[in-house]
């Protein structure tokens, strides 16, 4: 007896367990309004990078126009982390009935031992800004407002957030970073 309930409880925890490939769903019961959806899908593909951004939603924000966007970036110095930092928090406000991304970002450490050669935090900053182009791109599918897109983050994603702010300063300077990049 004791062994089946065990075996019953190993199987309801994997059964629980979420499943999340590129592009696959996974549908987490809200506490009110239904359900959360969680996709994830490739933003940006350079060299032997494909950086992926995780998406959650509510079918309540999908029947409106004009939803709110928050895009979270993850802290860890620009070395370290991962965008599953930031899950709790983007099914919170998609339960709210906002749309929120999770971004990954290329980082500056290689097997989270060695210093990458070619990765610093400027590139980690034009992964940034490519991931809120690509949310403003997408906007339509998920029936967010283009002028309702909020990047938010800890530590060094609170960096990464401030950077993709359009100011005259860092659009120069990512400007000819940029330029480097795809010489």
């Amino acid at each position: 007896m004791k062994k089946l309930i065990i075996s019953l409880f190993l199987c309801l925890s994997f059964m629980s367990l979420p499943a999340i490939g590129n592009g696959q769903t996974r549908i987490t019961q809200a506490e009110t309004d239904g359900q959360v959806m969680h996709i994830q899908k490739v933003y940006k593909i350079i060299d032997t990078f494909k950086l992926k951004v995780d998406i959650f939603y509510s079918s309540q924000s999908l029947e409106k126009e004009n939803n709110t966007a928050i895009v979270f970036f993850h802290g860890g110095g620009w070395a370290y982390g991962s965008p599953d930092e930031f899950f709790t928090t983007c099914e919170r406000y998609a339960k709210m009935g906002m749309v929120t991304f999770s971004v990954d970002y290329r980082l500056s450490i290689e097997n989270g031992v060695t210093p990458h050669k070619t990765i610093s935090p400027i590139e980690s900053v034009m992964d940034a800004k490519k991931a809120i182009r690509w949310v403003r791109e997408n906007a339509g599918k998920f029936h967010i407002d283009r002028n309702k897109i909020v990047a938010a983050g800890q530590s060094a994603g609170g960096h990464l957030a401030l950077c993709t702010a359009d100011t005259p300063m860092i659009a120069t300077f990512m400007s000819k970073a940029e330029k480097q990049e795809n010489q």
